[in-house]
């Protein structure tokens, strides 16, 4: 009876060893497991961090592409280069702007406004080769002799996209142009009015003019 009870506690003693053993066991082998998935997760969001930097650079490209870009940060590609930055047209307040003051007339670099019957006129380049932008918007405004007459227009690739009248000394007309994919978009702006003591100082406004 001895000897059973004996071997019954070494039985016992040795389950205890026994399951300790395996319970370490499959703990390790739980951990390994676990640190298994965990790497093949982190391979996973790596893979989708990769895949998520190209999807956030795709993205990020698209923001810019639909965002405003305002020309007064952009570089003219030609013609007549003006004042970028803050101005007004009457009581409104433009921040980001291109604009030129007091324009001598018949003085332009532009080869558009040799072709063009006001004696003052100015028109600038700029490069959307890459396709980015679809709108061009702006507030213009043109300051000379009251009932003298303005006028502007939008060319893409020497084809003129739109074009328009624009009232002396008025408040800022809201233009908004749908752009056409081209190499070359030129902004010009004409008047039949001359920088001079009499009517002052001929000021054509670009207000807030951007491409989005």
């Amino acid at each position: 009876m001895a000897e059973q009870n004996d071997t019954r506690k070494r039985w016992t003693r040795d389950q205890k060893i026994a399951m300790g053993i395996l319970a370490a066991t499959v703990v390790g082998v739980l951990v390994a497991l676990g640190t298994s998935g965990g790497s093949k997760s982190t391979g996973s969001s790596t893979q989708g961090s990769s895949g998520g930097t190209v999807q956030t650079s795709t993205s990020t490209t698209g923001t810019a592409a639909s965002g405003p870009v305002y020309l007064s940060a952009l570089t003219p590609a030609g013609g007549d280069a003006p004042t970028r930055g803050d101005t007004e047209i009457g009581d409104q307040h433009f921040p980001h702007s291109i604009f030129y003051d007091n324009i001598p007339g018949n003085q332009s670099s532009s080869s558009a406004c040799q072709k063009v019957a006001d004696p003052t006129c100015q028109a600038t380049d700029y490069n959307i080769a890459s396709g980015r932008y679809h709108r061009f918007s702006a507030m213009i405004g043109v300051t000379g002799c009251s009932g003298d007459t303005a006028s502007w227009s939008l060319t893409v690739d020497s084809v003129v996209v739109k074009s328009g009248p624009v009232g002396m000394n008025s408040s800022a007309q809201p233009i908004s142009v749908a752009i056409p994919r081209g190499s070359s978009l030129e902004l010009l702006a004409s008047t039949s009015s001359f920088s001079g003591a009499a009517c002052g100082g001929v000021n054509i406004i670009w207000g807030n003019a951007k491409l989005s």
